[in-house]
């Protein structure tokens, strides 16, 4: 992944530089230029397309099996040979799109398809979350530290939860169809996505977020000890039988454990979502706040097995809505609304930097 990040980071620079242009003519001179946010929106779009498919074939650990997933993929003409491709064999239903793609494009644009695909489903998503500022939606997101990797190792990881954020603003409003439809799409990609929309569905019979707090703790307290989903009782039966569950712990070959940088994320995400639940009264929000709880939950619960981010992402995506969704849709502060929200954005990125200790 390091090799994009120089690029990835002069990108997401410029980005922010633009919004902060937006940002003044809307937060203090109340002008909102709709055409230049599409314009920076769109310079962010085809700015990570660009990136992260015309990325050399070497980059990244995942990028060669994708490479040579295609080219079984492409080699056959029969469907039901291609969704059993040997290579991704665990979604089969990314298989038979991606047999759909080879029909029309090369390896080259078999990347540059996914790396729109990643990326679209958000700009889509914060046309549906905000009127105004929506290339800082993208910002916010690119602010976070797994979406370089969404675009170069675990893209169908990142492919599933871009179009999870998509479904989840038509569930929003409550336009099921659409939204069902789109979800899945997202657990077409990968299978772990499904756990995002339980926790969802699941914060809408829990009518105090307070509650869930015990639960948030409580799994937080277990990670320290080094247990989790599979030491549990009844669950850990289930868990046990899970083949793919257990699958990420053998091939990491031994016990991981919970960071001390995602755990204070953790901690200061739910923190700021608590309080702000309570100012704002917005029913969205309540069950965002619940359903980032119940996921960050099951991934401490998770967190001893040694390849647990592909489950902490499940959280971590929902990051950036969480901090900038009631910044966004209410006028929490009287002077300079946007300004604050770049500020939180920036508090991200440099927290996300951390992370990724650069």
């Amino acid at each position: 992944m390091k090799e994009i990040l120089p690029a990835y980071n002069l990108l997401y620079i410029s980005a922010f530089l633009a919004c902060v242009l937006l940002i003044i003519s809307f937060d203090i001179k109340k002008v909102y230029y709709k055409k230049y946010d599409f314009l920076v929106g769109c310079f962010i779009i085809i700015g990570l397309t660009y990136l992260f498919g015309s990325r050399d074939f070497s980059v990244g650990t995942d990028t060669p099996r994708y490479l040579m997933a295609f080219q079984f993929i492409w080699r056959t003409d029969s469907f039901s040979e291609a969704i059993i491709s040997p290579f991704v064999a665990r979604d089969p239903y990314f298989n038979g799109i991606s047999y759909l793609f080879s029909k029309v494009v090369d390896i080259r644009g078999y990347f540059y398809v996914l790396a729109f695909l990643l990326v679209a489903p958000l700009f889509c998503a914060a046309y549906r979350m905000t009127n105004v500022n929506r290339s800082l939606v993208l910002v916010a997101f690119m602010s976070l530290f797994c979406i370089p990797n969404f675009g170069v190792n675990i893209m169908r990881n990142g492919l599933s939860l871009s179009f999870a954020i998509l479904a989840i603003t038509y569930l929003k409003d409550n336009k099921l169809k659409i939204g069902i439809a789109i979800a899945s799409i997202s657990v077409a990609f990968h299978l772990s996505s499904i756990v995002i929309f339980f926790m969802y569905v699941l914060s809408s019979f829990i009518k105090n977020k307070w509650y869930v707090l015990p639960v948030f703790f409580g799994s937080i307290f277990l990670a320290l000890l080094k247990k989790g989903l599979k030491d549990l009782p009844i669950i850990g039966g289930i868990v046990r039988n899970q083949e793919r569950l257990m699958a990420y712990n053998q091939e990491g070959g031994g016990i991981s454990s919970l960071p001390l940088s995602y755990l204070l994320m953790h901690l200061a995400t739910v923190a700021f979502a608590l309080y702000l639940s309570t100012v704002i009264k917005d029913k969205f929000y309540h069950k965002l706040t619940i359903t980032y709880m119940l996921l960050s939950s099951f991934y401490f619960l998770t967190s001893t097995m040694a390849f647990s981010y592909r489950f902490g992402i499940l959280a971590w995506v929902l990051t950036p809505i969480i901090l900038i969704y009631p910044l966004m849709t209410y006028r929490i502060f009287k002077r300079f609304q946007f300004t604050k929200l770049l500020g939180v954005i920036f508090v991200l990125a440099l927290f996300s930097l951390y992370i990724l200790n650069i």
